[in-house]
């Protein structure tokens, strides 16, 4: 366990997008903030003490999205105390599919996978989990996490 090296979104507290890179050829010079993230950069995902939403597309060439998910899920639900973690899995979708907003201009790129139908469905069912997700922590924020145990 803990093999997988994972990236993180978060705001206030909550995980907003978890992608684990190393499953397939995920990108390690995806930028965050701006810079570059070092292919080593872990995430040691059973210490993640807050609500966790993930997506991932079954068609995404870009990586094993659905073995990372996979894993991801089972690290978490492996490890006690862990808060509730959901992952929405769209066997037709592949890499970007939830990157713009629903009803706004979208694009399928052919290299990201999925059919631009799946891809659009995927969207408007990940954008309406997302928001009802992110409302739910607005209301019920989780608890001031303390330090997370060592893995």
């Amino acid at each position: 366990m803990g093999t997988l090296r994972h990236r993180a979104w978060g705001l206030a507290g909550a995980v907003l997008v978890l992608a684990a890179a190393g499953c397939g050829g995920g990108s390690p010079d995806a930028p965050f903030g701006g810079r570059p993230l070092a292919p080593e950069t872990t995430i040691p995902v059973t210490r993640i003490r807050v609500p966790l939403l993930m997506g991932d597309g079954g068609q995404d060439p870009i990586w094993d999205a659905d073995a990372a998910a996979s894993t991801i899920m089972a690290e978490l639900h492996g490890s006690p105390g862990h808060p509730p973690a959901t992952n929405l899995y769209y066997p037709g979708a592949g890499h970007y599919y939830f990157g713009f907003p629903p009803y706004s201009p979208f694009f399928t790129a052919a290299e990201l996978g999925g059919s631009e139908q799946a891809n659009a469905l995927a969207t408007e069912q990940f954008w309406t989990r997302m928001i009802t997700f992110l409302r739910h922590l607005a209301i019920h924020p989780p608890p001031a996490a303390g330090p997370s145990p060592e893995p």
